[in-house]
């Protein structure tokens, strides 16, 4: 198998499993680069392949890493949320808000508490308990979630300019 890589960047312009020497550097002056630009070889496979990872920008890898790593994210605060339907999930925040407006004045204005404790046939104020314990352990739990999030973030951001791939694919979820 041959290459041909743009000399400045290591970027493979081409590649044929079945090229006679010469003809790649051919195809590229064909293609308006300067014979001198461009760089012909034999590789292997492994090396071809290995070659074009090494090819892709570094931003571009960067940015595909913080995608695995915020999907990453996405799935275990998913997992949380899962057996929820989305509308009661939405209802989440309102429920807190009025679950410790209530704790602090008994006499708060609650709607969703007051409907939800009825439609439940429990007393406002153990729905309040039980809304404000669940809260306080989503708060935990996903605060940790995000926080490693936010961590590989800021090991992603503080790599230095001459990070490699390698140094990427390091930064483990």
């Amino acid at each position: 198998m041959r290459i041909c890589r743009i000399i400045a960047t290591g970027k493979i312009i081409e590649m044929q499993s079945h090229a006679a020497p010469g003809t790649l550097i051919a195809n590229a002056v064909s293609a308006g680069f300067a014979a001198n630009a461009v760089e012909e070889s034999a590789v292997t496979q492994a090396e071809y392949e290995s070659l074009l990872a090494a090819s892709v920008p570094l931003a571009d890898v960067i940015a595909a890493k913080q995608r695995e790593i915020n999907a990453a994210c996405e799935a275990e605060i998913a997992a949380i949320r899962a057996g929820y339907p989305d509308s009661e999930v939405l209802s989440w925040p309102k429920q807190e808000q009025e679950a410790r407006a209530f704790t602090a004045n008994a006499n708060a204005a609650t709607p969703l508490l007051d409907a939800l404790a009825t439609a439940r046939g429990i007393t406002k104020a153990e729905l309040a308990a039980r809304i404000i314990v669940k809260a306080d352990l989503f708060a935990g739990i996903s605060g940790g979630i995000i926080g490693k999030r936010q961590a590989l973030e800021d090991a992603l951001n503080a790599l230095p300019a001459n990070a490699t791939t390698a140094d990427v694919a390091a930064i483990q979820w």
